[in-house]
């Protein structure tokens, strides 16, 4: 019996990652907003304590099939530090990067996708006496969603987007007011997790078959 439901549901995947999306071909350009959930370490990170904070994020980029596509993305967000460190603190992290998303499936007018991208991050930090400026490092985007197809034509885009970005830094600036410019150690995983809500627009060379 479980090797049948086993073989039952390895079917129900395949033919749900074999199906086609929605025609997503084309040029895709999209803003999101939404929040940003620090999950850092590190011996700084322990002084820091960063908070949530709000997030945005542009894209654009160029669906090649109805399932891939690839495209540049850029964003930034922000928190508050602990008052216990600085009671002005706050962090900031920005990124820019390139990004790779299959979607899964059709399901009416909305298609699941999984994504992955690497991007360089720099993240920050400014207090009442001080801004400091981590080196830029390699980071690794994880994650997926749902794209929402609107329009007479289906060219307008809604998603959901949860994704996880990491990065590891070792070095870093920080310009004390006052005092010197010092460079300094900072071995700290700067990772945040992104619920991010996108409006874009799919520019298609083609339109679709019934719009």
């Amino acid at each position: 019996m479980k090797i049948k439901l086993f073989g039952i549901g390895a079917m129900v995947v395949l033919m749900l990652l074999s199906s086609p999306a929605l025609a997503a071909k084309g040029i895709h350009l999209g803003l999101g907003a939404g929040i940003a959930f620090p999950v850092m370490n590190g011996d700084a990170i322990q002084d820091i304590k960063p908070q949530p904070g709000p997030a945005a994020e542009i894209n654009a980029g160029y669906g090649f099939t109805e399932q891939i596509y690839a495209g540049l993305y850029y964003g930034m967000a922000a928190g508050w530090a602990s008052e216990d460190w600085d009671e002005n603190a706050q962090w900031g992290t920005g990124y820019l990067g390139l990004l790779g998303k299959y979607s899964l499936l059709k399901k009416s007018d909305y298609t699941p996708y999984l994504e992955l991208g690497l991007h360089n991050s720099v993240f920050s930090t400014t207090g009442e006496n001080h801004v400091f400026v981590s080196d830029g490092a390699i980071g690794v985007l994880a994650g997926g969603g749902v794209d929402f197809f609107l329009g007479t034509r289906k060219r307008i885009m809604l998603s959901a987007d949860l994704s996880y970005r990491s990065a590891q830094h070792s070095r870093g600036v920080v310009d004390l007011d006052p005092g010197p410019t010092v460079d300094v150690d900072f071995n700290a995983d700067t990772d945040v997790v992104l619920l991010l809500f996108k409006l874009g627009y799919v520019w298609r060379p083609r339109p679709l078959p019934g719009y």
